[in-house]
């Protein structure tokens, strides 16, 4: 705030206003007087020098409270990024919707730990503190997780089309519909992009439904009426499915490893 510039234009304001006054010009009547403007102006001095010196007392405890939150904002990323790293949904054995959730709140934390870190870098400045190299940790996790974020997004289509088929009441399901449904779910697979491809997110529900697939004649084969009660006792029995007939799903089947069992008998 320099004010010596402003300091020279009261002067010429002064300087005109008394050579007017000797041409004998009539002033209007709101006309305020050069000298009651040096005398405001001239307050505004010592008001804007005593706020400034109030500031400048104010600095070295402003500096001390920048470090101070500049080390504790230091530790809240990097126990951030260690969260990150532990905690990211990377594995495709996490249900979309939790891995979302997760990735919303990292998402919510990283952002405002960059802004924290902006808004600290813009105080150092201003107190004349030495303003560290800008750390891209933080943004390049924020990369990632966007990256992340897009997978997730991608599978939870077709992972909520496969737990719907895993709802189907086996009393009343139809293997043929199954199958084409599991079909359709693959091709919904096989139309994502090849960077979505790359992730565990994506390997694990393909491998999955391939799996459903390669037991569709299994399948098939226990859709029969030769199956009686006393079979099905049996059969719920050596799977550990302990629900009546009337309430077994397709999906209790298949995650009690009826395939796997098939396999190794086989």
């Amino acid at each position: 705030q320099n004010l010596e510039p402003w300091s020279g234009e009261v002067d010429k304001l002064i300087e005109s206003e008394r050579l007017l006054k000797r041409q004998r010009h009539t002033f209007r009547g709101d006309w305020m007087e050069g000298s009651r403007v040096k005398g405001q102006f001239h307050h505004m001095e010592q008001v804007l020098a005593k706020r400034n010196r109030t500031m400048e007392e104010q600095i070295p405890l402003l500096q001390s409270r920048v470090v101070a939150e500049d080390k504790i904002s230091a530790q809240r990323v990097a126990d951030l990024l260690s969260n990150w790293e532990q905690d990211k949904p990377l594995r495709g054995n996490v249900k979309p919707e939790e891995a979302i959730d997760i990735l919303t709140k990292f998402e919510f934390d990283m952002k405002k730990a960059k802004l924290d870190h902006e808004n600290l870098i813009k105080a150092k400045d201003a107190l004349g503190l030495e303003v560290a190299t800008g750390d891209s940790a933080v943004s390049d996790c924020l990369d990632e997780l966007t990256d992340m974020k897009e997978v997730w997004e991608a599978v939870t289509g077709p992972y909520e089309s496969l737990e719907e088929v895993k709802d189907t009441p086996w009393s009343t399901a139809v293997t043929r519909k199954i199958r084409k449904a599991l079909d359709d779910i693959m091709a919904d697979l096989r139309s994502l992009p090849n960077r979505v491809r790359q992730y565990d997110a994506f390997t694990h529900l393909n491998d999955t439904i391939k799996g459903y697939l390669s037991g569709y004649g299994l399948l098939s084969d226990m859709k029969t009426e030769a199956l009686k009660d006393r079979h099905w006792k049996t059969i719920l029995s050596r799977l550990g499915i302990h629900v009546p007939f009337t309430e077994l799903t397709v999906g209790m089947l298949w995650d009690k490893g009826i395939i796997n069992r098939k396999k190794r008998n086989a």
